[in-house]
């Protein structure tokens, strides 16, 4: 797999060779979506995609910007200081952020609540 960019917490991969397309079920010349912060803590291979097999740069681009889910995993594994994260702390910040609340307002926002 081929490392393109990182957009909007995910990391977009191509799959160039048969390997790959064997390896990470995405056909060649096709993408998959990662979190970052996975691929970051535990490597490529012991990632699962978020999006997988998407035909296009453009789709999966498209896909990345789209969606606040990765920022809010990042954020939620942040403020609670381990990668044990809750769920409903991430969908809190997702839907804040979604509502068009800045990242940064989000962060001390809920900061106080994650000091127990």
């Amino acid at each position: 797999m081929k490392k393109i960019k990182t957009v909007n917490g995910y990391a977009i991969y191509q799959a160039i060779s048969e390997r790959d397309a064997e390896n990470y079920n995405c056909a060649v010349g096709n993408y998959n979506l990662y979190l970052a912060t996975d691929v970051r803590d535990y490597g490529l291979a012991n990632s699962y995609p978020d999006y997988e097999d998407i035909d296009s740069l453009a789709n999966a681009l498209e896909i990345a910007k789209a969606s606040n889910y990765a920022i809010a995993e990042a954020l939620a594994e942040e403020l609670g200081g381990s990668t044990c994260i809750d769920m409903d702390l991430v969908l809190e910040i997702e839907r804040r952020l979604d509502a068009g609340e800045d990242q940064e307002y989000v962060r001390v926002a809920l900061a106080p609540y994650m000091l127990v």
